[in-house]
Parts: C-alpha cells; structure tokens; sequence
C-alpha cells in the first residue's frame, strides 16, 4: 500500500516538557487508524502534528513522502474537531453555510458561491444524509446531526485523509452506531483514509485496522488486523 502519513522520530515539547519522545508512526492509504489514550496522555498534541498546527521539535512528519512543513497538499487532510453543543447553539449559521466555509479559498474573498459550489455543498450533505437540512440552523440539530456536518465539512476539500478528534463525544448510542458505519463506508466506498482518536479501544476495534496507543510519551501499534 502506498504511504500517505510518516511520523519519524519525532519529539514535542510544551515549555520544555517532553509531551511526545522520539515517535514513529506510519498511515497507509486506505488505512482505517485509531488512536487511544487516555486524557492528557497526547493524543491531542499528535492530531495537530499531523494537521500541520504544531511544528515537531526534533524528526519529520512526511504527507505524500514530503515534508509537512513544506507541503502543498495539506488542503488533503480534512479535520472534523469535537463539537461543542453548548457553543453551537446560538450560531447563526444553516447547514450549506456551514459546510460552504471550507470552499472559500476556492471562491475567493469577498466573492459570493457559484453554482458549482452549491452543488458540490449538496454533494457532500447527501453523502452524510444530511441534504434535508441544508436550511436549517446548525445549533437546532442534535448532536450526531451537527457531527455529520462536520464530516461534510471536510469532505466537501475531497480530502484523501480525514482526521477526527473524539467523533462520537456527547451522541448517543443510536447516533455513535450510525456514525460509524457512516465513516467506514467512506473508509471503503470512496477509499478516504480515516484516522480517528478515540478513548474506546473496543468500539473502534470493530471498524479500524490498526491501532495506536498514546502513553508516557510514546506512541505504540496495538493492534493490526495484519498483524502487529
């Protein structure tokens, strides 16, 4: 399989405090990649390594076989944040409005959206089920609902890699069922490598292919479905 992420050897620090310690980590194409720990272990401080939001102190991390820092095709990782019910609820946003945020690089500043761009919006809010609500106010859905926003949100990039930071945090269980077999369709219907961090290991057990553990600095494979 081709390799999409390299983590090589690499260290941070938060005021000299080692918070990774010389890592290695590697994301396949087509990977379905969960990443555990528990809080304040690291999980956090890796996602926005590889998002490109912290910069490592010491090693490389490789998008494509070339350097992050100096990368072209970070638009090719899309990254769905924990939602934040409490935050979203009085946010005068609809859904396609939402979603349309991530196009404006394409549309320019100051510039209004073309038909092309409303249509890829539909596009992306069908493939998350959600092209009934494209009206509606983002703070007046539930929590899965505002979740599979989100993930439309990142996919309307066409990403080829999408990151999620506890997906499942403050949904309840019909939601969370739903919103996985949601993400491994993406996984194996349109071949998007999906890497989430997660707190339970059985849950992402039954979807994931691999499995990465954040503990006393360090990052571990646990788990592969091809052996570890």
């Amino acid at each position: 399989m081709k390799n999409i992420i390299s983590v090589e050897n690499v260290s941070f620090a938060y005021n000299k405090e080692n918070v990774l310690q010389d890592i290695i980590m590697y994301v396949d194409e087509g990977d379905f990649v969960g990443i555990v720990g528990c809080n304040g272990s690291g999980k956090s401080t890796l996602m926005k390594l590889l998002i490109g939001q912290l910069t490592p102190s010491k090693g490389k991390i490789k998008l494509f076989n070339e350097e992050l820092s100096k990368s072209k095709d970070l638009n090719k990782i899309g990254y769905v944040p924990q939602i934040s019910l409490s935050s979203n609820a009085t946010f005068p946003a609809t859904v396609e409005e939402i979603v349309m945020t991530n196009l404006y690089p394409k549309i320019g500043f100051m510039k209004f959206p073309k038909k092309e761009h409303k249509e890829k919006v539909k596009e992306v809010l069908k493939k998350v089920n959600m092209q009934d609500y494209s009206k509606r106010l983002i703070g007046n859905l539930s929590g899965g609902q505002q979740q599979r926003v989100m993930i439309a949100k990142a996919l309307v990039s066409d990403p080829k890699v999408i990151i999620l930071d506890e997906p499942t945090t403050g949904i309840d269980a019909a939601s969370e069922k739903s919103l996985y077999a949601l993400l491994n369709k993406l996984n194996k219907e349109s071949k998007i490598t999906i890497i989430i961090v997660s707190h339970d290991f059985e849950k992402i057990s039954q979807y994931t292919n691999k499995i990465f553990s954040v503990n006393k600095n360090k990052v571990s494979l646990i788990y592969s479905k091809n052996g570890v």
